[in-house]
């Protein structure tokens, strides 16, 4: 007898709705879950997905530092975005401060769409409401077709940010996920990816609509 095929749940409002209510969760199978442990499996796994990326490739992380191991993401990044695939990155203003001029070298010149969540380039940003609320999502999707989750920031597993680099590597994971689910993985990196970039363009977006012609 076949095993059955991995589960998940399924339906961002479908779980909001049950976790209110306190009904219990539909469950979504036909998704192929493969565990990462650390940035030594998940780098690789997320550079070789890229590399094939024919569409679309969408990042949210908290981090994204200037190490050797985000370089090589970067590079694949870039690469896709020169190839004329459509690369969406965001990142938190407060987690990748010290890295994002970095990030912004590597990224920007290959036409690769970064924005910042909460940006800190300004004193008067610490005084605005919400400023503790941090973009702490590690996802990323490539084609609609293959999501990547979990706890693991764009950062070498050998190097601490505060004390360097050190001998055993960041104990973390993260999932490779094929199936139904990823519509769902997806739908929340667009929505943090469209929440940051709005807030960073919204004057331009408001005047866009207030000259266009059609509502």
């Amino acid at each position: 007898m076949a095993a059955p095929p991995p589960l998940a749940f399924a339906g961002t409002a479908a779980k909001l709705k049950a976790w209110r209510s306190g009904e219990p969760l539909r469950w979504l199978g036909g998704n192929q879950v493969r565990l990462l442990r650390g940035g030594d499996a998940l780098f690789p796994a997320m550079i070789e997905a890229i590399a094939q990326a024919r569409d679309s490739v969408w990042l949210a992380t908290y981090i994204f530092h200037d190490d050797p191991q985000a370089e090589a993401l970067a590079q694949a990044l870039a690469a896709a975005a020169q190839r004329g695939v459509a690369v969406k990155v965001v990142v938190d203003g407060f987690g990748s401060n010290r890295s994002l001029e970095q990030v912004q070298t590597w990224l920007l010149p290959a036409g690769v769409s970064l924005t910042v969540f909460r940006p800190l380039t300004r004193w008067w940003n610490w005084l605005q409401p919400g400023q503790l609320r941090r973009l702490h999502q590690k996802l990323c999707v490539v084609d609609d077709v293959l999501g990547f989750v979990g706890g693991i920031n764009v950062i070498g597993d050998r190097l601490d940010m505060n004390h360097g680099p050190t001998e055993e590597p960041r104990l973390d994971f993260a999932v490779a996920v094929r199936g139904p689910l990823v519509a769902d993985i997806s739908q929340a990196t667009r929505s943090v990816w469209t929440r940051a970039a709005m807030g960073q363009q919204w004057r331009q977006e408001v005047q866009a609509v207030w000259r266009g012609q059609s509502p």
